[in-house]
C-alpha cells in the first residue's frame, strides 16, 4: 500500500498480508486521519455480511472488538478470516442475539476510534 504525499507518520507505510489483506488500524494510521461516516457505514455492511456468512456456514466465529482485528481485502470486502480466527480479546460468537448486541459493542468502539 502507498501512502500520499504527506499523509501519516514517518514510517507507517504497510503491505497487504498474504491473503491481501490489511487491518483497518494500519488505514488509521497510514493516512493519520479517521474515516468518513460514509465510509465506517459501508464498514459495518461488510462486516455484517461476512458475520450473515460466517453464521450461515456454522463456523465457529468470534467477534472483532478492535480495529486491528478487522481485516480488508483488497477488494473491498471484510475478509472471514477476520471472525475465523481467535485472538487474545476476541470474542466466540454463540447465537444472533448474542451477536447483534456484541457487534453493537464493537461498533461504538470501533467508532470512537475513527472519530
Amino acid at each position: 500500500m502507498m501512502r500520499k504525499e504527506g499523509a501519516g507518520a514517518p514510517g507507517t507505510e504497510f503491505s497487504l498480508d498474504a491473503s491481501d489483506c490489511i487491518n483497518l488500524q494500519q488505514i488509521l494510521q497510514a493516512f493519520n486521519s479517521t474515516i468518513s461516516e460514509e465510509h465506517a457505514w459501508a464498514l459495518f455492511y461488510q462486516a455484517a455480511k461476512c458475520f450473515q456468512k460466517c453464521l450461515a456456514d456454522g463456523s465457529t466465529c468470534y467477534l472483532a472488538t478492535e480495529p486491528r482485528h478487522l481485516l480488508l481485502h483488497k477488494d473491498g470486502f471484510v475478509h472471514p478470516n477476520t471472525l475465523l480466527r481467535p485472538g487474545e480479546t476476541v470474542l466466540k460468537l454463540h447465537s444472533t442475539n448474542l451477536t447483534t448486541y456484541k457487534v453493537g459493542l464493537a461498533v461504538s468502539k470501533i467508532k470512537s476510534a475513527i472519530q
